[in-house]
């Protein structure tokens, strides 16, 4: 694991953008790449248009340099006629296409934590939603007003018609008119800021684990109190379980004498797939080097 970001590789594009414009923009009746919704002032009527604008479906192909996508939406402007238009909301996905969702599950997890802890998002705790049959992880979110931050199975949602099978994506939902490479740099910005919740994230995620420890206790502690129920509850429960230290002071929490060596025990004995802080920081730093390399391509 202590190496194991060092072989992810993810490709950063702009995947959708949706722009504000005074009016109505002129769109041809077989278009996929635009969908137009109108909504009116409630104070003068007037509408407002908003233009939610696929650029690669107007370039009838992926579109991962900015320059391209720059490209395409001159030609998109020129092609409808927006008029006073402004960047409304802005989303940039990180793609891979490789099958390793599952493998990467935890990094992206743990991130998308952090976004929750640092922006205050709604639920107070990222959402996780799995298969209603399989119940494979199929993805995990974090939003408020201004952003949301997801992490899903790209190629269980779209039925591996499309060729990447795992997307991280950031959306920006009040970019407020910024420009693209504005929005990059926020989100650069967001990523160091996330480095300083890593141990906050672990209290966190310790806190709310402990809460469910309890209940979990109830429904299914035996009558003669035997058994080892510590290491029974991590055998289904430990995708908020990141780092060695995390589980560590989670003994300590339950009443453990010897929280190290049983920490180390329940990792042994349910696999429990765990990473270091300089781990985490080496995929921030991945990821802001992508988002580096598409502003300037």
């Amino acid at each position: 694991m202590k190496i194991k970001y060092r072989n992810y590789e993810l490709e950063a594009s702009i995947h959708t953008v949706n722009i504000r414009s005074e009016n109505k923009p002129t769109v041809r009746s077989d278009a996929k790449f635009i969908n137009v919704t109108g909504i009116p002032n409630r104070v003068t009527g007037e509408y407002a248009y908003f233009s939610k604008i696929n650029p690669h479906n107007y370039a009838g192909k992926e579109l991962l340099k900015y320059s391209e996508y720059e490209e395409a939406i001159s030609a998109i402007i020129q092609e409808t006629g927006l008029q006073n238009y402004q960047n409304n909301r802005l989303d940039i996905r990180f793609d891979s296409y490789k099958d390793n969702y599952d493998e990467y599950y935890k990094y992206n997890s743990f991130l998308v934590n952090s976004f929750s802890a640092l922006f205050g998002c709604k639920g107070d705790e990222p959402t996780e939603s799995r298969g209603q049959r399989t119940r494979r992880k199929k993805t995990v979110f974090a939003e408020n007003y201004y952003m949301k931050v997801e992490y899903y199975n790209k190629g269980l949602e779209c039925q591996y018609r499309f060729p990447p099978r795992a997307r991280l994506e950031f959306r920006t939902l009040k970019v407020k008119g910024r420009c693209p490479h504005e929005i990059i740099k926020l989100w650069i910005d967001s990523l160091d800021q996330c480095l300083t919740m890593f141990e906050q994230v672990q209290h966190i995620c310790n806190e709310d684990l402990l809460i469910h420890y309890n209940e979990w206790l109830k429904e299914n502690r035996p009558k003669e109190n035997k058994g080892d129920m510590l290491t029974a509850f991590f055998r289904g429960n430990h995708t908020t379980m990141f780092t060695l230290n995390q589980l560590e002071r989670f003994c300590e929490l339950c009443g453990i004498n010897e929280p190290k060596k049983k920490a180390k025990y329940i990792k042994r004995r349910c696999m429990i797939e765990c990473f270091s802080y300089p781990d985490f920081k080496g995929y921030i730093g991945k990821l802001k080097k992508w988002l580096i390399q598409y502003a300037s391509s």
